[in-house]
């Protein structure tokens, strides 16, 4: 309970007072804050910088055959729009670099908390250097799931595949990703503690270890996540 309690806490603190590494230390600004000047200019003025960043990322998908738009919008149509968008508001390319910061950030937590490794991170900002989360309205899923007489810990990054789905609100789709990658991130942290707890005591709960294959699989950013219309994170 503690543990959950605690991981709640620091997600919020990063989405509403600034963002910090898996020690606590301020590696930058609060989601709110990076979006609250884009916000302030009104709804079509961010819906027009929504559409920016979007279009962005759908470029890198689309090298990745993931569309962000369907197969119907291809990457040179996106940047395209990305263009005329940036020709019409320049402000929004040093406004996309912070959002991009605060995802990488969170990437970052999940390096530390040993849910990916160094190289999966580095190969995953190499193939998406715009990313954005576009988390559809649909269903959601939360940092864990429940297994029978276990819970299994979600590595918050999954197989992006391409969609038409609606997609919701950037700020609000990056908090929902904040909440459960720092949720998984301690978890795993605890995890880890335990394991070390439980191996040092070898004599005493040996038979309740079981040895667990690492998966090989290459990791990819899920950004099709489906998640209910009336998730309001921020």
């Amino acid at each position: 309970f503690n543990n959950t309690k605690q991981a709640r806490q620091s997600a919020e603190y990063m989405i509403g007072e600034a963002q910090t590494d898996i020690k606590g230390n301020r590696v930058g600004n609060s989601l709110i804050r990076i979006f609250e000047e884009v916000r302030s200019k009104g709804d079509a003025y961010t819906n027009e910088f929504f559409e920016y960043l979007l279009h962005m990322h759908n470029i890198d998908r689309m090298a990745q055959n993931k569309p962000v738009f369907g197969a119907s919008v291809t990457a040179e149509d996106s940047r395209k729009i990305a263009n005329q968008l940036l020709e019409k508001h320049p402000e929004f390319e040093k406004q996309a670099n912070k959002v991009y910061a605060y995802n990488r950030n969170l990437m970052q937590w999940r390096v530390d908390s040993g849910l990916i490794s160094k190289e999966q991170a580095d190969l995953m900002n190499e193939m998406y250097p715009h990313y954005v989360p576009t988390f559809r309205d649909v269903s959601g899923t939360s940092g864990s799931r429940a297994m029978q007489n276990t819970v299994q810990i979600a590595n918050t990054v999954r197989k992006a595949t391409g969609s038409n789905k609606n997609i919701m609100p950037i700020d609000a789709s990056m908090a929902r990703q904040t909440m459960q990658t720092v949720q998984a991130a301690k978890r795993n942290l605890l995890g880890n503690r335990l394991l070390n707890d439980a191996l040092n005591n070898k004599d005493k709960v040996g038979e309740y270890i079981q040895a667990v294959e690492k998966t090989t699989d290459k990791a990819d950013l899920e950004t099709d996540l489906d998640t209910p219309k009336d998730t309001n994170l921020i």
